[in-house]
């Protein structure tokens, strides 16, 4: 048999099987990195989705503080300037909560907790 092989082949039948088996190897290899490179191309999707919801919320936040410090200003002094970044604020905050919100669909614990920022 091994006359036969070789003489189909042209080639000895070690080395018939150890291509055959090199080739495998390389196959399997590239599915692996195939797969491997999907999972990375997720990953860095992920990480990039978590950032924008970072840079909404500190947005977010930002705005906030710019209410809360307009309205302190104009407790304590009773002069009205202070109420502009107030109401500046007051009218942004919906819009980035409605950003958050967009951005964070996808995690039901994320929506959870903009609805509770909503009621605040």
């Amino acid at each position: 048999m091994p006359n036969s092989l070789r003489s189909r082949l042209g080639l000895d039948p070690t080395i018939a099987v150890s291509l055959a088996v090199a080739v495998v190897f390389f196959l399997v290899s590239g599915v692996v990195a195939y797969v491997n490179l999907q999972d990375l191309r997720e990953g860095n999707q992920k990480i990039t989705q978590s950032h924008e919801v970072i840079t909404a919320l500190d947005e977010l936040l930002s705005s906030a503080q710019d209410a809360e410090t307009g309205q302190r200003g104009f407790l304590l002094t009773n002069n009205e300037k202070y109420l502009e970044p107030y109401s500046n604020a007051l009218e942004a905050l919906p819009t980035k909560l409605d950003e958050v919100a967009a951005l964070s669909r996808e995690n039901p614990v994320h929506r959870s907790e903009i609805s509770a920022l909503r009621a605040h």
